[in-house]
């Protein structure tokens, strides 16, 4: 995504996505560590930037994700094309049913397509052993090289260990981010952190965020988190 600079709220984060062209990149984590909001919002994004955003939804309901972007800004589904790996049961004319995710790629990716969202890995990590996962990952690669555009895959981990066929063909994601959440009384605490990026010198330690109430993600600076724990713990004694 060159000529163009991210701003999701958390620093690291932008600065890795930012630097993120032609990159695929794995962002994982449990249920609720924040994952569907980072790829709304960075695909929210691309899209103002003038790009447009080619979303496989293997998880989510897409009549959601298409209901999302409209509660937005409806002219953003001008550059956002929704394919259908959810269920046959969705009959959308703004959105495309899929077949073979390779093949619809081959043919929605251009040279106007800033992201590829992959939402999510899990079903694919059922439906394939590890030597079709490596060449479908493969495959998405050679699909974004010379168009600038960055694949992001997500994949929801029961804890923070993902599973042992995603384990076997972490090597070949460009960038591979960790997301975490621990509900604690009346909240939850979200963090993140960089476990490698290509090309890009990070610190691999835990950044904490939040979401705001107007869905929006904000980074929390640790000295917050610590004061919330001691907190707790002394409503507890």
């Amino acid at each position: 995504m060159s000529n163009f600079k991210i701003s999701l709220g958390v620093k690291v984060l932008d600065e890795v996505l930012s630097s993120a062209e032609e990159y695929v990149v794995l962002l994982y984590g449990p249920v609720g560590s924040g994952k569907s909001l980072i790829v709304k919002k960075l695909a929210e994004q691309v899209i103002k930037s003038g790009k447009e955003v080619v979303y496989s939804a293997f998880e989510e309901d897409p009549r959601k994700v298409k209901r999302w972007f409209a509660q937005k800004d409806t002219s953003m589904l001008n550059r956002l094309r929704i394919v259908n790996y959810f269920s046959d049961g969705v009959k959308d004319p703004d959105i495309i049913q899929g077949s073979d995710v390779i093949s619809d790629l081959r043919s929605l990716v251009t040279d106007t397509t800033g992201l590829i969202i992959i939402d999510s890995m899990n079903e694919l990590t059922l439906r394939y052993d590890v030597n079709q996962l490596v060449q479908f990952i493969k495959g998405v690669s050679s699909i974004i090289y010379g168009k600038g555009a960055l694949a992001l895959f997500t994949y929801n981990s029961v804890s923070q260990e993902i599973d042992v066929s995603l384990e076997l063909v972490k090597f070949l994601f460009d960038g591979l981010i960790q997301l975490n959440v621990e509900p604690v009384p009346n909240t939850v605490i979200r963090s993140l952190r960089i476990e490698r990026f290509k090309g890009v010198r990070v610190d691999s330690g835990w950044y904490f965020f939040a979401i705001n109430e107007r869905g929006d993600l904000e980074g929390v600076d640790a000295s917050s988190i610590v004061s919330l724990i001691r907190s707790l713990q002394s409503q507890q004694m």
